[in-house]
């Protein structure tokens, strides 16, 4: 049998017993799942159909035996309830189409996960554990895509990944947007030395991935990271003099011209124009034809995941051109265009609250115990994080992807352990 069946099966069912003695570790398991997609990779040989769903299963009932519940009573909580709720209703608006009833499902299991990790993930060495699996299952996995396509010299070598969401390079590089940052931070929090430099290769190995993406999505994660770095600092003249020379250098010597002449295409939109880039000219359209959608079925959506079929529907009122299955290209206006208004008001307002609390940790945690500044450096990882993740997904239909509803449990999580003065 082989190894990558040997050990999903291994992870799998140990983390399903062990469950049975503490939620977490099921969570953890379960985490495997989400993050790797196995069963994209494991050529059908996997002997039980549907093993992600078993482990999730034996996730929501060990937290509901040991916890009495399976989330945590947070108002952020319900929003993220009644945000799921809407987006069944566009699936009957989307007249359950297989691909719409396959997507939710795959979303509800998003969902009840981020609910759950605000019950499980209770004190600050859990809090980390978590954040482990997140650099092992991802970061590590996309080191190692970055580090051989980069010694390849293969464009797009990162894409290859690991299966699931993780095979698109754009979806790639809003997920490395995302974990990149983590990474950083993690390297400031960990004392052990062997740690910090296992962490700076996974560091190096997922920038390089996001450069072999290609996407122009991760360039401008990676642009409003730097910003926000800039932004924070202390010494803002030193920091921003550092940070034209280091990228003007990094973009003029190690970036491949591949690349630079793929981020250059960024503004080339004008369909008129010779030197047009047909997809940076298609985006545009997407999102013209995404507004019209938006027009047209304000209070439901079209239907969940519904937006590349319906494109064929709807016109472009600029060009007056239909491009049939083609990706909105933005996360906010899928939702809007998919879900409808409200659920996109919604959608808005619990990750802008969740960027405030994140705010109000750091504001609490000021100074203090070593636990404090701990907290106090998670919750601006996490701010980093989601300013990279919203800077890529506005290329990219990200809304309902795993990590950033967990990123959001996340935080509920570290608000009350900081609450509990962890």
């Amino acid at each position: 049998m082989p190894l990558r069946v040997v050990l999903t099966l291994i992870i799998s069912f140990m983390g399903g017993i062990a469950a049975f003695f503490n939620a977490f570790y099921g969570l953890i398991a379960y985490a495997f799942w989400s993050y790797t997609y196995p069963e994209n990779v494991t050529w059908g040989l996997l002997p039980i159909e549907g093993l992600s769903y078993i482990v999730g299963a034996i996730v929501v009932l060990t937290t509901i035996l040991q916890r009495k519940r399976i989330f945590s009573n947070n108002p952020t909580n319900y929003m993220i309830i009644v945000f799921w709720f809407l987006c069944l209703v566009a699936v009957f608006t989307a007249g359950m189409e297989t691909e719409a009833v396959w997507k939710f499902k795959f979303f509800t299991r998003v969902i009840l996960i981020a609910l759950i990790i605000t019950v499980l993930v209770d004190d600050l060495k859990r809090f980390r554990h978590y954040l482990w699996a997140i650099v092992i299952f991802i970061g590590l996995i996309a080191a190692r895509s970055g580090i051989v396509g980069t010694l390849k010299g293969e464009v797009g070598g990162a894409t290859g990944g690991f299966g699931g969401v993780i095979d698109d390079r754009n979806f790639m590089a809003v997920i490395l947007c995302v974990v990149i940052p983590i990474i950083f931070y993690m390297i400031g929090a960990e004392r052990n030395k062997w740690s910090k430099l296992f962490l700076m290769g996974i560091l190096i190995g997922n920038v390089l991935a996001l450069i072999l993406t290609y996407a122009r999505a991760g360039f401008l994660g990676l642009a409003a990271i730097g910003i926000f770095f800039i932004a924070k600092s202390r010494h803002k003249v030193a920091a921003v003099l550092v940070g034209i020379i280091a990228a003007a250098i990094f973009f003029a010597y190690f970036l491949p011209k591949e690349y630079k002449d793929r981020i250059s295409t960024i503004t080339k939109t004008d369909i008129e124009k010779e030197d047009v880039d047909m997809s940076a000219a298609q985006r545009l359209i997407a999102w013209r034809t995404a507004i019209e959608m938006i027009k047209d079925k304000p209070i439901t959506g079209i239907g969940f995941y519904c937006s590349e079929k319906m494109m064929e529907k709807y016109t472009d009122p600029v060009t007056n051109m239909s491009i049939p299955g083609i990706s909105i290209h933005n996360t906010i206006l899928q939702v809007g265009a998919e879900v409808g208004l409200p659920a996109l008001l919604l959608y808005i307002g619990i990750f802008f609250l969740i960027y405030r609390r994140l705010g109000k940790i750091k504001s609490k945690m000021a100074g203090g115990t070593s636990g404090n500044k701990e907290i106090w450096h998670y919750a601006t990882m996490f701010q980093v994080a989601f300013i990279g993740f919203f800077a890529s997904a506005f290329f990219v239909n990200a809304a309902f992807i795993d990590i950033s509803w967990h990123l959001a449990g996340l935080t509920i999580a570290l608000e009350q352990i900081a609450g509990k003065g962890s």
